[in-house]
């Protein structure tokens, strides 16, 4: 095949160039700095490549390098994720370029293009856990779940994608030189779980079991970079590949050629006993609320008799979150002036060790001067540990209230104003609904935006409560392509969703609490595991439709776990 390699200058990419010529297949690489390519990678080996240069977030690039040199096949093995869930996104923007460019080059060549991506071990389901990632116990390099989420949700007939997921990946060699045959690999491969997944002796303790299962298999999971490149390269030579569309976890076949990082650390349960000091803590430290994505609701000034919330009821409200089952500790107001949101909920929030997303009313002049006063009164009265991020406007572009050239200005204005007190770190961003994140002109808002606020709801859609889960994550998916087309690296978080409790029906949609209870099991347990996410919203029982998922008594109306 004539295979387009990105990230050739990275551990993986640059043993893949000589794997692939090995397995006779044409190399062309796509590198954003050829000199550096030449300092890593023998000279006779790239003597038989063709290399192009540019930048693996230009989706025209790319496609132009595949079309230029039909291509029929590619590897991506740029960028790294970040490892952390609380960590900037490093590699979004070269995924949604390089799958987007693949279609793009697919429709104009008229035949698929046959790629591998390369994700983690984490994005693998857990075995005896179908549809639970390894991921929602152990949320390291949950970035490759984005990478997983696009590419899956490319037309098939133009991207036929499958994604490696190993764990840690070490040298056998530092020397990268042109090879007389293909190497050979010891791997074996499984499609979407772990290969050669064992339980042990502590996989049934209670809470900590599971998490002790999945960190003492981690690390029999180690492979080297050659044994990868060539089982990446071996696999392109395949007609027709048995892992076409899945995620595949490896593991070296022979469990006596497995090079464990800690060698004989698990050998026995004397060990594995005397690990267990070090063993909870890191599992805590993974499991801490604190240290996964934000969660939490939507929480209107007003109680829903319409009066203002006072400080207490507001203390209220984050007493009842911190009750339910997700010990919900952060919630998203929707502006800073409004009923004293600010100078009410802060000091609740203060007082529940809450963090607020921040809503500065964008649409009317006299509004927003306001707002933005009540938000830096609040600063310098109570710091900024309080906020999460501050967002400028809601669904003003959905409604038409303002254009995107001026709502962006507002963005900048209130980072600058921010940075004014010292507080330049704080994320400034804009929330709206995914129709208007994709539509072109309000580009330049993307653009202003530190974070995207996506806000879906397949309800109003019309969509089956059955239709839901697919409906939430094709329209963000979206609003993430778009970003990322826009301003790669820009994280979109989950502000509005739900489903109702009562009122009319909207085409397919029907509200009720099975329906209701439906959503949050498929939607909600899914979006807290894999974005920033606010929930709409608690209590709204005088509305119809009523979205809101407590009683007037502050008891949920149903079964709020994931």
């Amino acid at each position: 095949m004539k295979v387009l390699l990105l990230g050739a200058t990275g551990n993986l990419g640059s043993r893949l160039i000589p794997a692939l010529l090995a397995h006779n297949h044409s190399v062309v690489i796509f590198v954003r700095s050829e000199s550096k390519l030449r300092a890593l990678v023998d000279s006779a080996a790239l003597s038989k490549c063709t290399i192009v240069t540019g930048d693996a977030t230009d989706s025209h690039a790319i496609e132009d390098a595949i079309l230029n040199n039909r291509c029929d096949a590619l590897v991506n093995s740029a960028g790294l994720a970040a490892a952390f869930p609380w960590e900037a996104p490093k590699m979004q923007g070269i995924v949604q370029a390089v799958a987007t460019s693949a279609v793009e080059a697919s429709k104009k060549l008229g035949y698929p293009i046959r790629s591998w991506f390369l994700g983690g071990l984490t994005v693998l389901d857990l075995p005896g856990k179908p549809g639970t990632k390894v991921s929602y116990y152990f949320p390291a390099f949950t970035e490759h779940g984005h990478t997983v989420d696009c590419i899956s949700s490319k037309p098939r007939e133009h991207l036929q994608w499958s994604l490696l997921a190993p764990s840690l990946m070490t040298p056998a060699s530092k020397e990268i030189t042109l090879l007389e045959a293909p190497r050979g690999n010891p791997l074996a491969a499984q499609n979407d779980t772990p290969a050669d997944w064992r339980p042990n002796f502590l996989s049934g303790v209670p809470v900590l079991g599971v998490y002790a299962e999945i960190v003492m298999n981690m690390l029999r999971y180690n492979t080297t970079l050659e044994d990868c490149a060539d089982f990446l390269a071996a696999d392109l030579t395949k007609g027709e590949s048995e892992h076409l569309g899945h995620k595949v976890g490896i593991i070296v076949s022979d469990e006596k050629k497995r090079q464990l990082p800690i060698p004989s650390l698990f050998a026995t349960k004397a060990t594995m006993l005397s690990f267990l000091p070090v063993l909870v803590p890191l599992i805590l430290s993974f499991t801490a609320p604190s240290r996964a994505y934000w969660k939490g609701f939507n929480l209107p000034a007003n109680l829903p008799s319409g009066a203002c919330k006072t400080r207490e009821d507001w203390a209220r409200d984050f007493s009842v979150l911190k009750s339910l089952p997700g010990q919900f500790t952060s919630a998203r107001l929707f502006a800073s002036s409004d009923c004293g949101t600010l100078a009410n909920a802060v000091p609740a929030a203060l007082a529940a060790n809450a963090g607020l997303l921040v809503g500065v009313w964008a649409t009317d002049n006299a509004h927003y001067e306001a707002e933005k006063a009540a938000l830096l009164q609040a600063i310098q009265q109570h710091g900024t540990q309080w906020i999460i991020a501050v967002s400028v406007g809601s669904e003003d572009l959905y409604r038409g209230d303002t254009s995107a050239a001026n709502l962006a200005s507002q963005i900048r204005e209130v980072k600058s104003l921010l940075c004014e007190r010292g507080a330049c770190g704080i994320e400034v961003g804009h929330v709206d609904t995914w129709t208007a994140w994709v539509d072109p002109k309000n580009e330049d808002v993307i653009r202003a935006c530190d974070f995207v606020g996506h806000d879906g709801y397949p309800y109003w859609e019309g969509a089956s409560v059955d239709q839901g889960l697919n409906a939430f994550r094709t329209n963000l998916e979206k609003t993430r392509s778009t970003v990322g087309r826009v301003k790669p690296g820009t994280w979109v978080w989950v502000t509005e969703t739900g489903w109702p409790v009562t009122g009319a029906s909207v085409g397919l949609a029907s509200s009720s609490v099975a329906n209701a209870q439906a959503y949050w099991k498929s939607a909600a347990c899914e979006s807290f595991r894999g974005a920033h996410t606010f929930w709409y919203t608690t209590q709204d029982y005088a509305s119809s439709p009523s979205f809101g998922v407590l009683g007037a008594d502050f008891k949920p109306l149903y079964d709020l776990s994931c």
